[in-house]
């Protein structure tokens, strides 16, 4: 969804847009299970949202550290994620989906669940700076 090409330098901007990307599939994602592991697919409850705003909070810090990041880059990130509209997240998880094959079994459980999901999403990341 983001094209760079060799010659473009990586801007804060390009970074801010690609975690968010990176945050809001991988969110998707580890909504769905499968039954006993192998069994039929299934949409996790809503109790998984927090924690997986959480452990992608820790994940930047882990992320700070690594690269020498300055303190305030955590919450700045989480700042800007957060600022998205409700509307903005949709219309991103929309072309998410639309880049997946539209064979997996996985794509109609995410559109059934989709607009909850962000919804969702968007109050944690209103309420848990």
């Amino acid at each position: 969804m983001i094209r760079l090409e060799p010659e473009d330098s990586i801007t804060l901007k390009t970074l801010l847009e690609v975690l968010t990307l990176f945050f809001l599939r991988t969110s998707l994602w580890m909504r769905i299970d499968r039954l006993d592991g192998v069994g039929d697919l299934f949409w996790a409850g809503e109790a998984a949202v927090s924690p997986i705003w959480a452990g992608f909070g820790e994940g930047l810090k882990k992320m700070a550290r690594i690269h020498g990041f300055p303190p305030a880059f955590v919450g700045g990130v989480k700042q800007y994620l957060a600022s998205h509209t409700v509307d903005n997240l949709m219309d991103l998880g929309l072309q998410i989906v639309a880049r997946y094959s539209q064979t997996l079994p996985e794509v109609p459980l995410i559109k059934r669940h989709l607009k909850a999901h962000v919804e969702k999403l968007f109050r944690i990341m209103q309420e848990t700076p």
